[in-house]
């Protein structure tokens, strides 16, 4: 006789929901930039251009872009 198995019913990782407080092409600032960095934008406000999943902490990414800068942030980083 053959015995059954039962495995557990599992999304593949791209159709999990994730966390994401903010959702692409809102608007956010960053919370601090630091004066020595070049990549901020002047105006210091950004558009979500893509969700990125979590990192080992278990907190979520996001790329956002301003004019033609772009960065990968983390959730922690910026504010609506």
């Amino acid at each position: 006789m053959f015995a059954r198995v039962v495995l557990p019913l599992t999304l593949p990782h791209w159709r999990t929901k994730l966390p994401h407080k903010y959702k692409i092409r809102q608007m956010v600032r960053l919370v601090r930039a630091p004066i020595s960095d070049s990549r901020a934008s002047g105006s210091g406000i950004y558009e979500v251009t893509r969700l990125m999943p979590a990192d080992e902490t278990g907190e979520v990414s996001y790329w956002i872009k301003s004019g033609v800068t772009e960065r990968a942030v983390r959730e922690s980083e910026i504010r609506a």
